[in-house]
């Protein structure tokens, strides 16, 4: 099944929607691309699709409605955390969920993130 589209402006999609992911790009007065459901193999690309070409901005990464992150997801982060400019980190909010802080602390991959 190919991912919904909901608008795009040409610094890329401002929501892309899966059955199984759900990711936004919002203005509150921060950039924040939030993602919802499951991070994986399959929605990490969507995750990139709306983050990469903001990454400039350093956008906060909403990760608190996440459910679910595997290798795939780590993989989009990771590619993320690597983009950002020189001498800056990108924002992750995360809250307390397990679901996302544990395959992160494993990875080491938090530490290429400010907590918010």
């Amino acid at each position: 099944m190919r991912p919904r589209r909901a608008g795009r402006t040409d610094t890329g999609p401002t929501e892309v929607t899966t059955p199984d992911c759900h990711v936004v790009v919002e203005r509150t007065p921060d950039l924040v691309v939030r993602a919802a459901g499951q991070l994986d193999h399959l929605s990490g690309p969507l995750l990139l699709a709306c983050a990469a070409c903001r990454v400039s901005q350093r956008p906060v990464l909403d990760l608190t409605g996440v459910e679910f992150l595997d290798a795939g997801g780590l993989a989009a982060l990771a590619h993320l955390a690597r983009e950002s400019p020189a001498g800056s980190r990108l924002r992750l909010r995360c809250g307390t969920r397990r679901a996302v802080l544990h395959p992160l602390r494993i990875t080491g991959l938090i530490d290429q993130f400010d907590l918010v």
